[in-house]
This record gives structure tokens, sequence and C-alpha cells, in this order.
């Protein structure tokens, strides 16, 4: 174990162990760990505005990577939980449950690594641990407030993921290498430190719509965005992957961006598999339920008429049926109660 990492364990363990003799009395010790060529390293953030991150516990097969992001976490200055691996106690569900709570309930962001297999359940339930954790992560985010980033590597096959509940919780996390995420989940860090004001939409405003369409419906995207545009909105078509001289990074931030930006999104479900449908659904619900309430999103069911439902329903979302080729009406529809939302 290196100094550095040894230091926050110490730092940690003071201070949730120590206290002042006296009411009025605080331990001003410092302790200096000389790890930089004897240059004064670096200050941590004050205790008052030290963020909590809350890195879920990982699968077997995942401790290297759960291990590499918590020391940049660490070495970012933040208030990590839990302290390691196996933290929470494992006798029955509702004492891990207990446990994990309330860590979840002190933490403005949640980060989970998912892998290919669901992993180990307690012994009274047949939910995986990482099932418990994920569900209760999305309960707290929801509540709080707060952005859960999932990840899962771009190379695990959905179709050979056997267990039908991991295949879904997979289908919604962050597809990309490790080393691309931990750099997003390191920018979102900064970011909290940075706090964004969000102005009050006026009534002269237009709405700022996004459109997430997939290649094979990118004809119908554009049907939709002329629509939207005789409505009085502003439509946005998003890319659906990076550009040649362009990084993954830099396109996942600058996308989110963009939908963090906008009211509502319509996600086209076409010729596109319901799987890439829900996972535009789930990349959107991590931006966009954190400003709204309402509805904020619709489900735009279109041509052909002979394929699978999309599997897809919510509070916040509505689904346009215009699988005979009509939209105008529909779209209408979602703009105006869009508009309704906007104003209450």
């Amino acid at each position: 174990m290196n100094l550095n990492k040894l230091a926050h364990f110490i730092a940690d363990y003071l201070k949730s162990h120590s206290q002042p003799d006296k009411p009025d009395q605080k331990d001003t010790t410092v302790i200096h760990f000389d790890n930089n060529n004897g240059q004064t390293p670096p200050v941590p953030p004050s205790p008052s505005t030290k963020k909590t991150i809350w890195l879920a516990e990982p699968t077997d097969d995942l401790i290297d990577q759960w291990e590499a992001l918590a020391e940049a976490l660490r070495q970012a200055g933040v208030d990590l939980r839990p302290l390691g691996l196996d933290t929470y106690p494992r006798s029955t569900e509702a004492e891990f449950l207990a446990s994990l709570r309330v860590d979840l309930d002190s933490a403005h962001l949640f980060v989970q690594l998912l892998s290919q297999i669901p992993g180990r359940h307690p012994k009274d339930s047949s939910i995986s641990y990482t099932a418990l954790q994920s569900s209760a992560a999305s309960a707290f985010s929801r509540q709080q407030q707060c952005a859960f980033l999932q990840w899962r590597n771009r190379d695990i096959n959905l179709d050979q993921v056997s267990d039908e509940a991991h295949r879904q919780l997979l289908t919604g996390a962050i597809a990309c290498g490790f080393e691309e995420f931990r750099q997003r989940v390191l920018a979102t860090v900064q970011s909290l430190n940075q706090p964004s004001v969000i102005k009050s939409p006026s009534e002269d405003e237009s709405l700022a719509i996004c459109i997430s369409a997939n290649k094979a419906d990118y004809d119908l995207g554009l049907q939709v965005r002329d629509i939207l545009v005789e409505l009085g909105a502003d439509a946005f078509t998003t890319q659906t992957e990076p550009s040649p001289d362009q990084s993954p990074t830099e396109f996942n931030i600058q996308l989110d961006e963009v939908i963090a930006n906008c009211e509502g999104m319509i996600i086209i479900y076409g010729q596109t598999p319901p799987v890439w449908v829900q996972a535009q659904y789930m990349r959107a619900r991590k931006v966009l339920a954190q400003k709204h309430k309402g509805l904020w999103s619709a489900l735009l069911d279109g041509p052909p008429a002979n394929k699978p439902g999309v599997g897809l329903a919510g509070k916040s979302l509505i689904t346009l049926e215009c699988r005979d080729g009509f939209f105008h009406d529909q779209i209408e529809r979602f703009v105006n109660t869009l508009r309704g939302e906007k104003h209450v």
C-alpha cells in the first residue's frame, strides 16, 4: 500500500473516530505525509465542501477496475464510500441494505461498475448484490437529484447474457472503455464543485426538444424535426456516434450537455432494435429526470407496423402511436403537454 492511499485511510479513520476533549475545543494537530520529494503536498478540500462519492461494491472480476477508480477518486479529494471491498454485511438482504442505505443517504454522486455476470447474492434472497445496490442507488439518485453513473465494457454482448434482469440492468449502463469512464467520473466530480444556475424559462422562450434517432430511422427523425419547427419548438437531431476526429469521451460529454439543456426528448422507434431505444431513454433519464419532475420524454412508435413492442413505460414518458405514418397530431399533443409542464 503506498503512502498516499495510507494517508487517505488514516484521514477517514480520524474523521470518524476522533472527538474534541471539550465542546468549544477542536484538535488542530496536522499530520504531514512527505511523498512529494520535500514539496508541499496538495491541500485537500475542507470538510465543509468535500463531496461524498458512493462507488458500489463490485463483482469479483471487476476488483482491479474498482480499486483503480477508487484510488483516482481519493486522489481527487473526495470522501469515498464504502471505504473498501466487502464492507457491507452479508448475513441477510435486510442487513446488507440497511448498511448500504447509510452511505447512499450522504452521497453526492453514485457510481457502479457492471460485469457480464450478476455475481453473488444473499443466502435469504435470489437478488444479486449487484442488483440490490443498483436498485437502492437508483431510488436515492432520484430522491436526492444526484447523478448515477453505471458502466459496462463495450465488448459485452447483451445477447449472451442469460439472466434477463441483469441484461436489463446492463442495457441502461454506459458502454465504453474503462479509462474513458474513469475520466467521465472524474469530470463529473469536478463539476460538483461548480454549481450551475438554472434559469426559469419565460413565456416567450421556445421549447428545446432533442430527437434521438438511430441510423436506420434518421430520415424519420428529420420528419419529426420539421414538424417540431413548424410547431414553434427548437429541434436538435443528435448524432448516434462520434465523428472521425472526435474522441468518445468528448462526444459523450457534448451529447449529455445537449440533452441537459433541452426541456424534452423524442426517441424514435422505427426500424431500430428495442434495446437501443431503452438505452437512449436510460441515458436521458439520468440527466433530464433531475431537472424535470413531470413529463419530459416521448416514444414515437413509428412504422413499420409489424414489429414487437419496445417494453418501455414510465410516468415521465408518453407514447406517440404513429405506426400508420400520421405524426403531426401526435407530436403536437406531446409539445402542448410539455409546454403545460414547463409553465406549471
